[in-house]
């Protein structure tokens, strides 16, 4: 497959997938469909991805029945990644011995060459949103944080400090987070015409 129409490919696979482990998993499809018609021989591939803070992910091709990652008499690994934050692999498994001569070497090793971009783009991708789904989140329990704190001042007839210091009393006493609180709160309050009953 020509470079040009390989890196197409690797692009749609990226754009056809929306979770990262989605892709690697399609990545793994594919680059043992590649190495396949490239060697004549049976092989499944797998990706394994390790990112700082963060499971490592391992994804691999399946692939036919004879052709079991643990019993294989030739394997090929090559890096698709690695920097400061994460590091990834494409391995190639196959049952026949001598399967990745210099040729087989040659093509894998251009598939990986270009598929390493699209890794790339990919776990930035995955990060971006990661840090979107933490903002979030964030905000929505800043939320909750600040209607609870609203109930507290209506229903104490306190200020807004002394609210969020009697939350936060709470949390701490209850071994619990300020937004399991603030939840508990808005619960009661939403539930019982009494309004909340706060203990420490």
């Amino acid at each position: 497959m020509p470079g040009t129409r390989l890196s197409e490919r690797l692009q749609d696979l990226l754009l056809e997938t929306d979770l990262l482990e989605d892709f690697l998993h399609q990545l793994a499809v594919f680059a043992a469909e590649f190495a396949m018609a490239e060697t004549g021989r049976t092989v499944v591939c797998s990706v394994r991805l390790s990112r700082r803070r963060r499971p490592a992910v391992l994804a691999a091709s399946g692939g036919p029945p004879d052709a079991d990652p643990h019993r294989s008499s030739s394997t090929l690994t090559l890096p698709l990644l690695e920097d400061r934050d994460a590091a990834a692999t494409l391995t190639f498994f196959s049952p026949s011995s001598g399967a990745f001569d210099g040729g087989a070497v040659a093509a894998c090793e251009a598939l990986a060459a270009r598929a390493a971009w699209t890794v790339r783009l990919a776990v930035r991708i995955d990060s971006a949103q990661g840090v979107n789904r933490d903002l979030l989140q964030a905000m929505r329990s800043r939320s909750v944080i600040n209607l609870a704190t609203g109930i507290l001042m209506a229903q104490s007839r306190c200020s807004q400090s002394e609210a969020f210091e009697l939350l936060t009393k709470v949390s701490n006493n209850r071994n619990v987070k300020l937004r399991v609180v603030a939840v508990e709160i808005l619960r009661r309050f939403e539930g019982s015409p009494a309004g909340p009953a706060v203990s420490g």
